[in-house]
């Protein structure tokens, strides 16, 4: 994988989603078996488990931590992607907003929970496990800035994509 194909001038985020290559419906599920969340799980180890409700207006995106009550709003615009055999890449420019921008509102395009389990690799690097409805998924998310060492990420990230696929 090359990070520099997918990443522009405002790519701040880059998750990597791990696939399961049943499609449903046409869709790319992301989706994976017991067996395989558990064998990844065992080879990390993945710290508390941290569960939030997620709402999302327009691109806003309203992130409710029910552990500590806190509030976050994010404004998240795709940038680009870029689907493998084993997993889908998306790159972000992600804001963070003051939580007033979101307001209230009945009009919610879409709303959810779930639990995420973490497990830091460094301060830019992270492996999730999310379950939502009883599903589970697990991605990397990298957080990009143009002063960083690009190659030496990216290296970081290959090692553990090859690790858990």
């Amino acid at each position: 994988m090359n990070i520099n194909e997918l990443i522009t001038e405002n790519t701040n985020i880059l998750e990597i989603y791990l696939k399961n290559n049943k499609i449903i419906n046409n869709k790319i599920n992301i989706t994976l078996e017991k067996n395989k969340i558990e064998k990844i799980l065992n080879k990390y180890k993945f710290k508390q488990e941290v569960s939030y409700s997620q709402y999302n207006k327009n691109n806003l995106l309203l992130l409710y931590d029910m552990s500590n009550d806190s509030q976050i709003v994010f404004e998240k615009n795709l940038e680009n992607y870029k689907e493998y055999d084993n997993y889908i890449i998306f790159t972000y420019n992600e804001k963070k907003l003051p939580p007033y921008l979101f307001g209230c509102d009945n009009n919610i395009d879409n709303e959810c929970k779930y639990k995420i389990k973490e497990y830091k690799i460094n301060n830019r690097i992270s492996i999730i496990n999310k379950i939502e409805n009883n599903n589970n998924s697990i991605f990397i998310i990298y957080k990009h800035d143009k002063h960083v060492d690009l190659e030496k990420n990216e290296n970081i990230i290959n090692d553990i994509i090859k690790n858990i696929i």
